[in-house]
């Protein structure tokens, strides 16, 4: 933004140089504003890792599998079982139908719900990757639940319509806890092992204590 600045007030005296100042003005904020949108998104995922709390589990977050573009926010391994959480730091209203997500926008002037990226989807490929990996490394076919975490002050319109579980951060444990328990610690332990290699961050909830490491 600052090169913008200067390249305008360049121009100011060299007209030419003032295309020079749109264009790095309109990179500046193009990046601007992806940065402000990974910093939603990064505050999202940390505050599931501060405050998810789910005893006897492992809470594996930002895992950039071999092979795949893109990462997975949160894999949970618990006795409930292994759930891949899609993490949304949403603020504002959006509207559910189905795996369909909208939010407002504009068209023209005019004030419309458009489609956003539907978390839905994302989360779907998530479980598809991790499966698929979990299968090659452990040679286990382990089932996975998908779950879409809102961890923002957004108002979410039709959630019953969604077949992947919208839950805000703080429903997570219950919801979990009415799981029947499925995995033997030796289990949490495979596939924790398996997937910690790929992961920014563990969260160690076994034990007395909690334990979290960046790797």
């Amino acid at each position: 933004m600052l090169i913008a600045l200067g390249l305008f007030l360049a121009g100011l005296v060299f007209p030419p140089l003032l295309l020079g100042a749109f264009v790095a003005f309109l990179i500046g904020l193009r990046e601007y504003n992806a940065y402000k949108t990974w910093q939603k998104g990064f505050m999202g995922e940390f505050r599931v890792i501060d405050e998810l709390y789910i005893p006897s589990s492992v809470l594996l977050s930002d895992i950039h599998l071999p092979g795949r573009k893109g990462n997975v926010d949160h894999v949970l391994v618990s006795p409930k079982g292994i759930f891949v959480l899609e993490t949304k730091n949403y603020s504002g209203e959006y509207w559910v139908n189905g795996e369909v997500w909208k939010t407002r926008g504009y068209m023209g002037r005019r004030r419309v719900k458009v489609k956003i990226r539907s978390p839905a989807v994302e989360v779907q490929k998530e479980v598809k990757a991790v499966s698929s990996f979990l299968k090659r490394k452990v040679g286990k076919d382990y089932q996975l639940y998908p779950l879409i975490v809102l961890t923002g002050d957004a108002n979410v319109h039709g959630i019953k319509t969604s077949e992947i579980p919208i839950l805000h951060l703080e429903d997570v444990p219950k919801y979990i806890d009415n799981f029947p328990t499925v995995l033997t610690q030796e289990d949490v332990s495979e596939v924790s092992q398996a997937l910690g290699g790929y992961a920014a961050h563990v969260k160690d909830m076994r034990g007395d204590s909690e334990v979290g490491n960046f790797n």
